[in-house]
């Protein structure tokens, strides 16, 4: 969908798109108001900067020179990796319908 442009099986969708001409409006993507935009861009900001701010609060930081880069690197690399894979299984098989209606109902 509009929200998605970015996920990687949206690139043959877009080919067909080009190759059937479809007008942009027929196809779901309109362009959205500037407060729309600047709310989807500030909440993250927000909210992750509000939990930051609090866990420093708490003192729950060490910025200190023990920190493993080279684990915490491998670790994010893992998890982002294994988390890309999880949300295609999750989101794209079972949310897309896997031959149920799209009101989710049996």
């Amino acid at each position: 969908g509009a929200n998605q442009v970015m996920e990687p099986e949206n690139f043959p969708h877009g080919v067909l798109w080009y190759w059937q001409r479809f007008p942009a409006k027929e196809m779901g993507l309109e362009w959205g108001s500037l407060r729309d935009h600047g709310l989807a861009v500030l909440y993250p900001i927000i909210v992750l900067g509000t939990i930051t701010l609090i866990v420093f609060l708490l003192g729950a930081v060490d910025l200190g020179g023990g920190a493993d880069w080279e684990k915490a690197g491998l670790n994010m690399a893992l998890m982002s990796s294994v988390g890309v894979i999880m949300v295609l299984l999750t989101e794209e098989s079972f949310g897309a319908g896997c031959g149920l209606p799209s009101n989710g109902q049996v």
